[in-house]
């Protein structure tokens, strides 16, 4: 819709019902709102839009919500952090990273603990304010983060219009104000009309503490109490949903019987009949989603997904953009802002028979359904900007008590199955093999030593094994490239094939490796060909070396 097209639509306005909010951002607002009342137009609607003073959004933000009042709220850069703005010049000394983080967080932090916003963040271009050009990229991720996690709506950075913004403070371009005033009315109208059905749900660290493939099913935590109280209040609130009809699904990358052990041990508070079904394979999770709406015959408009992976969230929102996909949040701080938006978009005023019992009405559609096989989103550009650093160490004369872990704990990622003993490791050692592991970081935190990679003296790779944590961020192709590139070169694997090594089963269906009797060769010059293009993921950084 263009400027013409937007008056025209007003001045035909025939509208069946009014639609209030607030319009809440710290340029000016009148263009946009000329835009928002047209696209509510289109939907027969006449939009009241109040806005607030220019430059007056962090004082508005800080005082009392109006009781009813939806608001739209859109931020910058800028708004979270105003050394960062064009249109106040750069400062003459670089401000303290935490200090400008805590201050954002603490905006953010009032944004979304309003309860009837609708938050999206435009993420501008930053003014440099640091010396070091990667403290200023870690500065503009930062930023985004505190967004998603915050329930944000992340707009394209095309958006933006330096020229608009250093004239009038509008941070908005002419061609995207259309497109961002559909947004709004979508997001508007989800919410008005309610339009939920399902809610798909991640599991390990959302359902509960812990991660059931390696902790076990009576390792996780989902207590009144202690570090799994906020996944029993979870639970708690899937019931209620269940209660009003929601179709409650679970998607997990894991093995159907250790994804749904938990829910079999009593110490749960959902069972695994209150699902309507438990979807675990190693397949890309949009695929997953998109194939259960197909067999329930439900619109992708209809789907929440909720999962604490941002790896994970990205691939969906990516391959399928009409599903509501929410963070679960790592912070208690952050969890009233989900919860708002869940009971946002399942809101109903009446609860029906047939409510109460749609859950085992849609089961028996689902009871033959096959995990699909689809392929997901391409998500190179995402894992580009975690700014993952991918530490290898050789751990071939001492330090190796957490290589020993991970090699009896990790069952998905794992070579043979095989256990080793802190003495059996030193043997192999002691012999003339080696030991590298790795530790992996990203702009979310550390995710700890990940890998343990034990090979013989002639070369037979006999241990590796990789922490469930880091799925789906191509660390594995990293990892082999960079051994590669050391000059390590395997002569075989030691693969064996158990009821829970699927994820290693998949790697090694790549054409670089070809299976010899009970090992499994690899063509080096093919792997690296067809691979080493991933270590451009990382920041590299090689203690082994």
């Amino acid at each position: 819709m263009n400027f013409i097209e937007a008056m025209k639509t007003l001045k035909n306005l025939k509208a069946s019902q009014t639609q209030p909010y607030k319009l809440i951002m710290s340029g000016t607002p009148d263009q946009l709102v000329l835009f928002a009342r047209a696209e509510a137009a289109c939907k027969e609607m006449d939009a009241k839009i109040t806005t607030i003073p220019f430059g007056t959004l962090t004082q508005y933000l800080m005082s009392p919500p109006a009781d009813d009042q939806t608001e739209v709220i859109i931020l910058t850069p800028f708004d979270l952090v105003p050394a960062a703005d064009w249109r106040s010049g750069a400062p003459t000394e670089s401000p303290d990273h935490d200090k400008v983080m805590m201050e954002a967080e603490r905006l953010m932090q009032l944004a979304h603990n309003r309860p009837t916003a609708r938050l999206f963040y435009l993420p501008a271009p930053i003014l440099p304010i640091y010396a070091n050009a990667i403290e200023n990229a870690q500065l503009d991720l930062d930023l985004q983060r505190i967004a998603v996690m915050a329930g944000g709506v992340i707009l394209p950075a095309t958006m933006f219009s330096m020229s608009t913004y250093l004239a009038s403070g509008n941070p908005i371009a002419s061609h995207a104000l259309g497109d961002l005033a559909e947004r709004i009315q979508t997001r508007l109208q989800k919410s008005r009309t309610s339009t939920g059905k399902v809610l798909v749900t991640d599991l390990d660290h959302v359902m509960w503490h812990g991660i059931v493939g390696e902790d076990g099913p009576d390792g996780v935590n989902a207590d009144s109490q202690g570090v799994g109280f906020v996944h029993y209040v979870y639970q708690s609130y899937i019931k209620a949903l269940i209660a009003r009809g929601v179709i409650v699904a679970a998607v997990s990358r894991n093995d159907p019987e250790i994804a749904r052990a938990p829910f079999k041990t009593g110490n749960m508070l959902l069972r695994e009949d209150d699902f309507v079904t438990i979807i675990a394979s190693y397949n890309a999770k949009s695929a997953q989603i998109k194939n259960l709406a197909q067999e329930l015959n439900l619109g992708l408009d209809s789907f929440v997904f909720v999962d604490d992976n941002p790896v994970e969230i990205a691939e969906v929102s990516a391959t399928l953009p009409d599903v509501l996909c929410l963070h679960f949040p790592a912070q208690l701080d952050y969890l009233p802002a989900m919860f708002s938006q869940l009971e946002d978009f399942f809101s109903k005023d009446v609860i029906t028979g047939e409510d109460r019992q749609r859950t085992d009405l849609y089961k028996a559609r689902l009871k033959s359904m096959p995990p699909s096989e689809e392929t997901g989103a391409d998500l190179i550009s995402f894992l580009t900007n975690l700014n993952m650093k991918l530490i290898l160490h050789e751990r071939s004369e001492k330090d190796f008590e957490r290589a020993v872990q991970l090699i009896n704990k990790t069952n998905q990622f794992n070579l043979n199955g095989k256990r080793y003993d802190a003495s059996e490791v030193a043997a192999i050692l002691h012999a003339g093999g080696r030991l590298f592991t790795a530790t992996l970081s990203d702009n979310n935190g550390s995710h700890g030593e990940i890998i343990a990679f034990l090979m013989t003296a002639e070369g037979q790779v006999v241990s590796w094994v990789m922490s469930c944590r880091v799925f789906q961020r191509q660390v594995e192709y990293g990892f082999l490239s960079q051994i590669l590139k050391l000059g390590v070169a395997p002569r075989a694997f030691a693969y064996a094939q158990t009821d829970r090594n699927e994820p290693v089963q998949k790697f090694f269906d790549d054409p670089a490796f070809i299976k010899q009797g009970d090992t499994i060769q690899m063509n080096i010059d093919q792997f690296l060909s067809d691979h080493g293009n991933s270590l451009n993921i990382f920041l590299m950084e090689d203690e082994a070396a």
